[in-house]
């Protein structure tokens, strides 16, 4: 009975700590702007706005690229080009894109056929794309990305109104199905107490961000810093340019939105699973296979110990349990009410948990099994990985 006792004390406690974890991310989650308040759309002489290159690195996205092209060029905006990088596709990506950019003066289009050593392929068509831009912003944006017509004006509004050097957009991501929605739900939890993007925007805090859906960056200050070279193998290539321009002296400001910024990440569970395994493993644990056991562990034990709780003879544990999944319930709850999972996937937010520590193990298992990871029909070794990586926040963002 003494041993009962204390483990139901334990168990309490897991649970209390879990839901300050809930209200920590519930709370970093809420100070980010969204873009609707952030700024409206301004009626101006096409002369005042500052011109824009969207740079696309598009990789075998014969699926995806022409309609998010499509959406690019129904932007209102007046000065506008878009890079459109073929890195390397060997599917008609390539063919697509030259034939998108043959109806459209403002469509150009950079062949990548070769990958040079010790550059992952997608920083380094960013780099051949930002190279080949000539706007006074550059847009980084992923190849299946959808924006709404106002969207480049709200952020360049945004970025005026506040004097920002960056504007970094999280977007609404479409799930496939509840579950994918509840795994999304729970990933993005993670980040907010994995990072702290809450300090994003204090220019004496380290605290960086990105976002691969939407990162918009000034020219200028972009190129006064170190660029792509110096994060050639970040796998979190979208934090590291967060990074770097802040380490330029770079004012940034993150945002959330409603439909403005939009992805369809991934068609099916399984497909996330495969998509996500190359990089979750490195961006949240730098490679390290003991931090991912000390780290995983702790996980576990929190996500399990409501429902631990439920089975002992405790009214007090049992009462600490309900308070736990209610904050995860809360959670998901608002991540649902901002736009960026469909509503069920706020019910399904404790089985997220379980998914996402399912593919933080499948991330960890195939890493070790390779011996690093294949990206884009490169093989990149643990050593290079290790070596090259420049994003790394501490665990649950240093509080």
């Amino acid at each position: 009975m003494f041993s009962l006792s204390w483990l139901a004390w334990l168990v309490g406690g897991l649970c209390v700590m879990d839901t300050l974890f809930s209200v920590i991310a519930y709370r970093r989650g809420g100070q980010l702007l969204d873009l609707d308040h952030a700024a409206a759309p301004k009626e101006r002489p096409a002369s005042e706005w500052p011109s824009v290159s969207v740079v696309v690195a598009a990789c075998n996205e014969e699926d995806t690229i022409e309609p998010a092209l499509r959406s690019l060029l129904a932007l209102d905006y007046p000065q506008l080009e878009v890079v459109v990088v073929n890195d390397r596709s060997t599917d008609q990506t390539g063919e697509i894109i030259e034939r998108v950019a043959a109806g459209e003066q403002r469509v150009r289009a950079v062949h990548v056929d070769e990958l040079p050593g010790g550059w992952l392929g997608k920083v380094h068509a960013l780099h051949c794309g930002s190279e080949d831009a000539r706007g006074e912003w550059l847009l980084f944006i992923d190849a299946d990305v959808h924006l709404s017509p106002s969207c480049l004006q709200r952020a360049l509004e945004y970025a005026r109104l506040e004097q920002l050097d960056q504007v970094s957009i999280l977007p609404q991501m479409e799930a496939s199905n509840p579950l994918s929605g509840a795994l999304i739900a729970t990933f993005a939890a993670a980040l907010l107490l994995h990072l702290r993007v809450d300090k994003v925007g204090d220019p004496d805090h380290p605290a960086a961000a990105g976002v691969g859906a939407f990162n918009l960056v000034r020219a200028e200050v972009w190129r006064k810093g170190a660029g792509f070279p110096a994060i050639r193998m970040e796998v979190a290539d979208d934090m590291a340019v967060g990074l770097l321009m802040k380490q330029a002296g770079a004012r940034i400001g993150l945002a959330s939105t409603g439909e403005h910024v939009r992805i369809a990440w991934y068609p099916s569970l399984g497909a996330m699973f495969s998509g996500m395994e190359k990089n979750i493993f490195g961006v949240m644990f730098h490679w390290r296979f003991p931090s991912f056991f000390v780290v995983f562990s702790a996980m576990t034990l929190l996500v399990l110990a409501p429902f631990v709780a439920f089975a002992l003879a405790s009214p007090v544990a049992a009462a600490l349990g309900c308070l736990c999944l209610a904050g995860r319930w809360t959670l998901g709850a608002a991540f649902s009410g901002r736009g960026t999972v469909p509503g069920l996937a706020a019910v399904l937010f404790p089985v997220g948990q379980f998914l996402l520590l399912a593919l933080l193990a499948h991330s960890a298992r195939v890493t070790w099994q390779k011996g690093g990871i294949n990206w884009r029909g490169t093989h990149y070794s643990l050593a290079e990985l290790r070596a090259g990586q420049v994003f790394k926040p501490p665990p649950l963002g240093g509080f």
